[in-house]
């Protein structure tokens, strides 16, 4: 079963690989040469022994077809190799992909808990500030009560799997030797605790994409001169380009004459003001009353990049 399988791309390998695998044992099985009657009543591994449930409906019906295209590009390895021609028509039996949130529905319906042996699959994840109601909404469904839960991130069932071999993979889900970091909460040095570091805390009002820049300059041509690059890990990493309205040193005639961007400032007030997470908190009267400001603003001599997670 791949609980997210998108269109299939983790059980068609492990279809794949488990007919070669199968192939072998019958090849080893059959060094005296001793031709089968019937090859079909042989081959175990079909189809209708693999699952999946996908958020997307094409991605469902693409997995279907899918997982009949591979089971035909089996067969014909499986004539060529005994010397029977082997096909299985007319189509009675398929791979059971169904359309829903894996979140949602009892994973029962789909496989009994007596005919599971595998669960396998890695779905692409969305970390706890980019998720939308629905998916916190999801999260609370399944892990009402369990301490810390707030904080996973959340597994993307619309995103697609890639393959990729490795000599290891640690309890993180990454190549690598079996070590843990063991948890705590102060630093192993005698340094402050770092919270979120320098952090744009705005509701989005004084970012901008290079589009959004120039209608924004073409209103108010007195911020052209506030803009500046907001590079971010997607930004590092990809190319893109972001901008933002710096208003730390604006003056106040100039905020004056700018109307759009005092309704800005207006809105990042109001939103901070509905901020309950611990990170905000801690500078909530400085986030509050000085909204031109980050609330972890800081000089560096430095600059330093983290990105939370990136499969680019």
């Amino acid at each position: 079963l791949d609980p997210a399988c998108g269109c299939g791309n983790f059980l068609i390998i492990t279809y794949r690989e488990l007919r070669d695998l199968e192939i072998l044992i019958l090849l080893e099985l059959n060094k005296s040469g001793q031709l089968v009657t019937d090859i079909s009543s042989i081959i175990r591994v079909d189809v209708d022994q693999f699952a999946g449930i996908e958020y997307d409906e094409f991605a469902v019906r693409v997995a279907e077809v899918a997982m009949w295209l591979i089971d035909h590009q089996m067969n014909i390895k499986v004539s060529n190799q005994f010397g029977q021609y082997f096909v299985r028509l007319p189509l009675t039996k398929a791979a059971k992909i169904v359309h829903g949130n894996s979140l949602r529905i009892d994973w029962e319906t789909v496989v009994a808990k007596d005919k599971l042996n595998f669960i396998l699959g890695y779905p692409p994840f969305i970390g706890k500030h980019l998720q939308n109601a629905e998916q916190k909404y999801d999260m609370e469904h399944i892990f009402s009560g369990v301490n810390g839960a707030g904080v996973l991130d959340y597994a993307d069932i619309k995103g697609e799997p890639t393959e990729r071999k490795t000599k290891n993979i640690n309890p993180y889900l990454v190549e690598g030797q079996d070590l843990i970091i063991l948890k705590r909460t102060k630093p192993i040095c005698n340094i402050p605790a770092m919270l979120a570091g320098n952090k744009a805390i705005d509701g989005g009002n004084l970012i901008f994409d290079d589009d959004e820049k120039e209608r924004f300059i073409a209103e108010e041509p007195l911020a052209h001169k506030y803009f500046r690059k907001f590079i971010g890990s997607d930004e590092f990493i990809n190319g893109k380009n972001r901008w933002c309205l710096w208003l730390v040193d604006a003056k106040p005639q100039d905020l004056k004459q700018m109307p759009s961007v005092t309704i800005g400032i207006d809105n990042i007030a109001t939103a901070r003001a509905v901020r309950t997470d611990i990170e905000f908190l801690f500078g909530l009267y400085e986030a509050l009353n000085m909204p031109l400001l980050k609330p972890e603003q800081k000089k560096k001599k430095s600059q330093k990049i983290g990105a939370k997670l990136t499969s680019e």
